[in-house]
């Protein structure tokens, strides 16, 4: 195993000094998860051109901005609710009830509260933008603050976005390209909502990462990306190259018989082994980093039109799903 050392996330403030997170990124050389991250999907709305700037800041952000940082900290949801009735009275109008606007008051407070209180450092962004079939993910790199060198305006009703949180921006993909859960995911219409749904969250860390560790397992993902039936023989076969490379393991370091798999029954789809690390790095070096010939790999690999595992992140490209 290479060294265990965490790599932490460094970035640059308004002012150009390096901050230093507590936010990991890798684990010696792999990409690392703590497995304790909130996953948020969240939208920049209708405008493409804030997806882009979101982009090309760091960042993800609010509007509303008559209502300030300090204020979203130092007042309850009532509180808050009386002030934006106040500063935001024009907007009363676009309603034809008094239920209507109260509930939008509600809603627009409760989205606040999330983005400024709940999300919190290393959680994963899921960035998707109505305007166009791409979706971005990152990691929260920074609490709320607000920013007077980026200006962003939304519209004249919710005027500019001057509540931000960093983020270290991964990967950007087709959102096509995505597993059904994800896909059905990316159909919620709020613009800040948190992912429970734990298969969603796989999917997006097959999205991103190929091999990288969630918690004390390390993962490795191979893509089946043949589209016909796969023979059974041929499939078996592959399982027990990584079966055989496994025992290897064991018998040379003694260590926990713990290797585990999670995989798409339809195909093209995803292999997914996790567990002890030492025993997927060691198949992960032989397989991928030493390419040697064991069994019949080789040719399995053409035949069903496998995908190996790697420690790059490949941005555009779908990693583990498709």
């Amino acid at each position: 195993m290479k060294d265990d050392t965490i790599e932490y996330i460094a970035y640059k403030n308004d002012i150009g000094e390096i901050i230093e997170t507590k936010v990991p990124l890798k684990k010696g050389e792999i990409y690392y998860l703590s497995g304790e991250e909130s996953y948020w999907l969240f939208s920049s709305g209708k405008s493409e051109e804030l997806f882009d700037s979101f982009e090309r800041e760091g960042v993800i952000g609010i509007g509303w901005d008559k209502i300030s940082l300090e204020e979203i900290k130092e007042n309850n949801e009532d509180k808050l609710k009386g002030l934006f009735k106040e500063r935001y009275s024009d907007l009363e109008e676009k309603y034809k009830t008094d239920k209507g606007f109260i509930q939008y008051v509600s809603l627009t407070i409760n989205k606040l509260k999330r983005f400024v209180d709940e999300i919190k450092l290393g959680d994963i962004i899921v960035l998707k933008d109505r305007g166009r079939n791409q979706i971005k993910f990152g990691k929260v790199i920074s609490e709320a603050e607000e920013s007077k060198n980026i200006k962003l305006m939304i519209d004249d009703s919710l005027g500019y976005c001057n509540k931000f949180r960093k983020v270290k921006w991964l990967k950007t993909i087709n959102k096509e390209k995505t597993q059904p859960e994800l896909k059905l995911a990316l159909s919620a219409r709020h613009a800040i909502s948190v992912i429970n749904n734990e298969k969603v969250k796989e999917e997006i860390n097959r999205e991103i990462f190929s091999f990288f560790y969630r918690g004390q397992d390390l993962h490795m993902v191979f893509r089946v990306e043949k589209k016909e039936n796969i023979k059974f023989d041929e499939f078996n076969d592959f399982q027990n190259i990584i079966n055989s490379l496994k025992n290897k393991c064991l018998s040379e370091t003694h260590t926990e018989n713990r290797l585990n798999i999670k995989s798409n029954v339809q195909s093209p789809g995803p292999l997914e082994y996790f567990g002890n690390p030492k025993i997927v790095k060691y198949i992960y070096d032989v397989l991928i980093i030493g390419g040697v010939a064991v069994g019949s790999y080789i040719a399995l690999k053409r035949k069903l039109q496998i995908k190996e595992p790697h420690e790059k992140i490949d941005d555009g490209v779908s990693q583990g799903n498709n």
